[in-house]
């Protein structure tokens, strides 16, 4: 069983590896599993720049990167009450890291599929891709041309200090809180999902975005196909104000992250700026339930018991692009 787990955890790290000869770091801190590291730090320490971190499910404290690395986790919402289910083969946990901070040096690195507390990005040019963000984003001085896709946010992004430039903040959920950022940080903020909070950005560009619930001041963005369950965006530039979402947009039951998903009828179909779907669901990025990573994972493992003679293992793989 141990040999097909490590098995398998190095093939789908090998997947996310653009250069042939970085090295995949193993992170495991169970009873009973082999790994090359108990800590996702020390991983990072012995890591060079352009090898892979597989962190695997469990929790693995705090990590502070000063190399361009890849940092792999195992998605989230996996078990447990509103969860979806059957898209890890282990999903008694989750991989979790209590904060990640991106310090000078750690430019070019990307994180997927971790549950993290607190991120504080120092450095330019990181990637952040479907992860759940438990509290606070932090963004300070040279955190320019980040690119914030398809995660699920409890809290919010913020800034400990600008300013910044060139963000992409795309195809996310936001399921209380929201996004305030000052009239020095620009970027795009497209594709998302609000359920309550605030949108307060400046000289962004808006646009396909789901607001329910959320407090909207223009500040000087650029705003185009969005929906609202108020009439703050107004009714020009192919924007829907006034809709009640519970009834209309949304499936609104299921899972944590699938309730967002929109309901047949919806009036976000296909009405976001180039026919797309408005909302996190929507475009050429979309998100994906539970944050599972978009490389190929085992959602079943059925292996026969201790003792049998002849071992034959049942593995069902699929991919998630």
């Amino acid at each position: 069983m141990k040999k097909i787990i490590v098995l398998s955890t190095l093939f789908i790290a090998l997947l996310f590896t653009n250069n042939t000869y970085a090295h995949i770091w193993r992170v495991n801190n169970n009873p009973g599993v082999v790994a090359d590291f108990t800590t996702v730090q020390a991983a990072h320490d012995a890591a060079v720049a352009g090898d892979t971190i597989h962190v695997e499910q469990g929790s693995y404290g705090a990590l502070t990167m000063t190399k361009p690395l890849v940092v792999i986790g195992s998605g989230y919402f996996l078990s447990g009450v509103n969860s979806n289910t059957g898209l890890q083969a282990n999903s008694a946990a989750e991989s979790t890291i209590s904060s990640i901070t991106f310090n000078a040096g750690s430019a070019n690195s990307f994180v997927t599929g971790c549950t993290i507390s607190y991120t504080y990005i120092y450095s330019s040019n990181i990637t952040l891709k479907r992860n759940y963000f438990v509290y606070y984003l932090y963004l300070y001085a040279n955190a320019n041309n980040l690119n914030i896709n398809g995660n699920y946010f409890y809290y919010s992004i913020t800034q400990g200090g600008s300013p910044q430039t060139g963000l992409s903040i795309t195809n996310n959920i936001f399921s209380a809180y929201g996004v305030g950022l000052d009239a020095a940080t620009t970027g795009t903020f497209e594709n998302n999902t609000m359920a309550g909070g605030s949108l307060n950005v400046y000289n962004f560009q808006i646009d396909n975005n789901i607001l329910n619930g959320v407090s909207f001041t223009p500040n000087n963005s650029v705003y185009f196909n969005n929906i609202s369950s108020s009439a703050n965006i107004g009714s020009a530039n192919g924007n829907i104000p006034s809709v009640t979402m519970v009834n209309n947009v949304f499936v609104a039951s299921g899972t944590s992250d699938g309730q967002y998903q929109l309901k047949a009828g919806s009036p976000a179909i296909a009405t976001g700026y180039g026919g797309v779907d408005m909302g996190a669901f929507g475009n050429v990025n979309p998100y994906k339930l539970s944050g599972i990573p978009s490389v190929p994972t085992i959602y079943s493992l059925t292996v026969p018991p201790t003792g049998t003679t002849n071992i034959n293992v049942t593995i069902s793989t699929k991919s998630n692009n």
